[in-house]
């Protein structure tokens, strides 16, 4: 027992007690269920025993200690030491929940197993987990990435200079559990894949080099901030078309959002933000122009013209701060588009005209998953963009128009959201991805 007095005692004796009891927690979650279909749970189960079985072994070290400290500042030390190591083995239980929280009773499987196919897909398979948040946000987190770690947290402690036995990546995303079923709105979960593509692939210092090297009277800092969530939404429309801004305005005016321009001083306002996921759609090809003539698509047409007419209003550009930026931008943005086009596999990508599209419209609306389609006398699964893009187009089809688009876009008392689908389109989307393991299967 070490003879610093009781309370570095009690205080080393607690954080090994703590330490024993989430060893014994670790050694449960081994057994359980996870919506994962990779071992990414259980590889950071491993990672989090064995941080922390050398932070228990060095509090046992000091249990052992005989080393007196000869004045207050020793003592002080010592005390702060012990309060680092305690600290981590806190930190350990926040990363746990993420593990409880990525069982099968917790995770919506359809959707959670899609997000994750399409992050290996775009990552030569990435370690990934996908899990609820008490907070009403998306997010992410690369628990792995050095860049995002400082010489304090807990993970520092296991790595070298290629990261934890050469891992360079474990991508954690969180979405809001009070929208645990609101699978139309996980849309925003391809933004959080589009920040981990960013990261792995170095989007963002590429595209930037197309900027002409002028003096800017803004921090490159926040430069480099707005852009990165531009390109983040870039990819997530890459993917999923028009559903990723459907998701996008819903959920941000369930919060009344979008009634505040400028939410987030590292976020771009929300307008422009908006204009650039428009843009890029309009880029890549993804209105629905194609069946236009369609009572499934004209309302959806409507209002994306309509979007487009309120975005350039005087009042929306009256911001000329965020004007000035994002018109300095704009180069960038466009080699980001053409970057993101390149990096997506052409079979990840959505577009409205690479199918009979309007027959999903319909099946939705008569009660059939819209899981798979047969082509060329062959089964084939549809992709996630289809399905959503299916889902959201029988949405606004119910919308009447004329329609206003309320001011400020666009007033927190606005709605698309009409007819609850969800339990249905989370159906399709787990009978797709079923159909696709299946097929990578041979079977």
């Amino acid at each position: 027992m070490m003879p610093w007095g009781p309370m570095l005692q009690s205080l080393v004796n607690q954080a090994i007690k703590r330490s024993e009891h989430l060893q014994k927690r670790i050694k449960e979650l081994e057994s359980w269920r996870f919506t994962s279909r990779s071992q990414a749970p259980l590889f950071l189960l491993r990672l989090l025993s064995s941080l922390n079985d050398q932070i228990c072994n060095n509090l046992i070290e000091f249990d052992k200690s005989t080393f007196i400290p000869i004045n207050y500042q020793g003592y002080a030390a010592l005390h702060g030491e012990i309060k680092v190591l305690a600290s981590m083995i806190a930190n350990l239980y926040t990363y746990v929940s993420y593990i409880e929280a990525a069982s099968t009773e917790t995770n919506p499987p359809g959707i959670i197993s899609a997000i994750e196919r399409i992050a290996n897909a775009l990552l030569s398979k990435p370690k990934v987990l996908i899990c609820p948040s008490l907070q009403c946000n998306y997010a992410y987190h690369n628990l792995l990435s050095k860049k995002n770690l400082r010489s304090e947290d807990t993970f520092a402690f296991l790595f070298d200079e290629k990261g934890f036995e050469g891992e360079e990546h474990f991508a954690v995303f969180l979405y809001p559990l009070a929208l645990r079923d609101d699978v139309l709105c996980h849309a925003l979960l391809m933004h959080e894949v589009g920040h981990l593509l960013d990261e792995v692939k170095t989007i963002v210092p590429q595209a930037l080099e197309a900027l002409e090297p002028k003096p800017y009277r803004y921090p490159a800092e926040e430069l480099q901030s707005f852009f990165t969530e531009f390109v983040a939404d870039i990819v997530a429309v890459c993917i999923l078309g028009p559903a990723y801004l459907f998701a996008f305005i819903e959920f941000l005016t369930s919060l009344a959002l979008l009634t505040d321009v400028g939410v987030f001083k590292t976020h771009p306002p929300l307008n422009f933000r908006i204009r650039n996921i428009l843009d890029t759609i309009i880029s890549y090809g993804q209105r629905f122009g194609a069946f236009v003539g369609s009572k499934y698509a004209e309302n959806a047409e409507r209002f994306l013209n309509g979007l487009g007419k309120h975005l350039s209003n005087e009042n929306i550009n009256a911001d000329t701060r965020s004007s000035e930026v994002f018109d300095y931008l704009q180069p960038a943005i466009v080699l980001a588009r053409n970057i993101i086009k390149d990096d997506v596999p052409a079979t990840l990508r959505f577009s409205p005209t690479s199918r009979l599209f309007e027959k999903y419209i319909v099946w939705v609306e008569k009660g059939i998953p819209p899981a798979a389609d047969q082509l060329d006398g062959e089964i084939k699964p549809l992709s996630l963009g289809e399905i959503l893009n299916a889902a959201w187009l029988y949405q606004i089809m119910h919308l009447e128009f004329p329609y206003e688009l309320p001011t400020c876009l666009l007033g927190s008392d606005y709605s698309i959201r009409l007819i609850d689908i969800s339990r249905l389109i989370q159906l399709a989307i787990r009978q797709n991805e079923d159909l696709i393991l299946y097929k990578q299967a041979g079977i």
